[in-house]
């Protein structure tokens, strides 16, 4: 086993130890996964030596150690408000509103120190940045729980002073002010969660439909969104500069956009995995997927050990990644063969592809919302061939209109009519009843063996390596 076989294997058992650690699984569990990997490498031919396998148990161990002590860590280093007490504190992030209160993401300032939730009234407007006085008692909770702040006395002190995040995020509230302008309520709130995973301003009844029509997930910034930003990138900007001047300049500009739709985990990962095959690219290297998923997983996880439990984001941004790598090509197979014919408005490719992320994310959906529905197949086919287009014209949109908003209606009429399909694709295939799945964690378990054992059977190992 050579050292790069060595680094992945030992980064996977890393992954997996904080993985049982966030589910508080004891230290004689996290060696069942390590005997069931012995017995995968003898399977597939492989030996490996004593010490590499005290190395690979040794991070796995590492791991759950990991995520322990940063729960500790995070703990200690708080310092919330005693009772009723007035402190101040920083938004530090985009406002939820919903039908009867508005969820508000406050950093508190010295001499406190931690994070707090704020729910309040709908009605009031907060920017990120804003300092804030509140009076109120905080309900403290252990990490990773929300410090909660239910409905306080608030008074504005003003903007703290200007970051580079802050004037991006500006910017992004000017874009999404103008696509108001531009379009109707519901296609302007579309729009800007397609381009920019904006979903503050999406009512009760938009966000039901998308949920019963399976949808939710296009407005979840993915890698859709970091291909199109590479993809015209290299169209407007390569033959103007040096290689390597444009490849820092790429990588500047896809952490800024980032920064500004707020990193979630979808759209986070999309953009470490973009900087790899830029990198790999640059430096003349080989780029492996299956090496740019786990780094990307194990990254983010070192960052914030809580994302692998309780981010739904991060868990459905990566399985549906996987599913899409690992067994839609099994699936495409099994539904029309080895032809490698394209098909109209590629829905042959949008078919497969979206079983495939419905398959691995099914049960994790069930677990957090007991519910899945077999029409989302129906209109991810319909509406995944446009995606790609609504937000590339949307992007040059609001380019266009922040220059002046009478540019933006040049491409208007375009977006209108692709945004219009696809609210009627959504609210047509919403009116289907979803399906009612019981689910629990032993179901779950039991589920993903069977699928990995599918993908590994019907897989080549040097396919899956790659």
């Amino acid at each position: 086993m050579g050292k790069s076989e060595i680094t992945f294997y030992a980064a996977a058992f890393l992954f997996l130890g904080i993985v049982f650690g966030s589910f508080s699984i004891s230290f004689f569990w996290v060696i069942i996964p390590f005997l069931f990997a012995l017995g995968w490498f003898r399977y597939v031919n492989h030996t490996i030596d004593k010490k590499v396998s005290i190395l690979f148990l040794s991070a796995a161990l590492l791991g759950v150690f990991y995520y322990h002590g940063f729960a500790v860590f995070e703990e200690r280093r708080e310092i919330l408000p005693q009772n009723d007490e007035v402190f101040f504190g920083v938004v530090v992030g985009e406002s939820k509103i919903l039908e009867k209160t508005q969820i508000v993401p406050l950093k508190l300032l010295p001499p406190h120190r931690g994070q707090v939730t704020i729910f309040t009234t709908p009605l009031a407007d907060f920017s990120y940045g804003e300092q804030l006085e509140i009076r109120g008692a905080v309900k403290n909770s252990l990490w990773p729980d929300e410090n909660i702040l239910s409905f306080p006395g608030i008074r504005k002190k003003g903007m703290s002073e200007g970051s580079l995040r802050q004037a991006l995020i500006n910017n992004k509230e000017s874009w999404l002010r103008n696509f108001k302008i531009l379009f109707s309520s519901h296609e302007a709130t579309l729009l800007g969660g397609l381009t920019f995973g904006a979903r503050g301003d999406f009512s009760e009844e938009l966000r039901e439909t998308m949920r019963r029509s399976g949808t939710t997930h296009i407005v979840a910034l993915s890698g859709y969104n970091i291909s199109i930003l590479i993809w015209a990138l290299e169209r407007l900007l390569r033959s103007r500069f040096s290689r390597r001047f444009f490849f820092w300049l790429t990588m500047s500009l896809i952490g800024a956009f980032v920064l500004m739709v707020g990193a979630e985990a979808s759209v986070t990962r999309a953009a470490i995995m973009g900087a790899l095959i830029l990198i790999a690219t640059e430096t003349g290297r080989f780029y492996s997927f299956r090496h740019a998923v786990l780094f990307a997983a194990l990254g983010m996880s070192l960052w914030d050990p809580s994302l692998v439990r309780y981010d739904l984001g991060f868990q459905l941004s990566f399985l549906s990644l996987l599913g899409i790598a690992l067994f839609e090509p099994i699936l495409r197979r099994v539904l029309w063969g080895d032809e490698k014919k394209g098909s109209f408005l590629s829905w042959r490719e949008n078919l497969s592809a979206t079983i495939s992320a419905q398959v691995a994310v099914l049960p994790v959906l069930a677990l957090n919302f007991g519910v899945f529905s077999l029409t989302s197949i129906l209109a991810n086919v319909l509406i995944l061939w446009a995606i790609p287009f609504i937000m590339a014209l949307g992007f040059v949109t609001a380019l266009l209109s922040l220059v002046h908003i009478s540019l933006g209606f040049i491409l208007q009429p375009l977006l209108h009519l692709a945004l219009s399909y696809m609210l009627f694709i959504i609210n047509g295939t919403a009116l289907m009843s979803p399906v009612d799945l019981l689910w629990n964690g032993w179901l779950t378990l039991g589920y993903y063996i069977v699928l990995i054992l599918i993908i590994f059977k019907y897989t080549d190992y040097e396919e899956i390596s790659s």
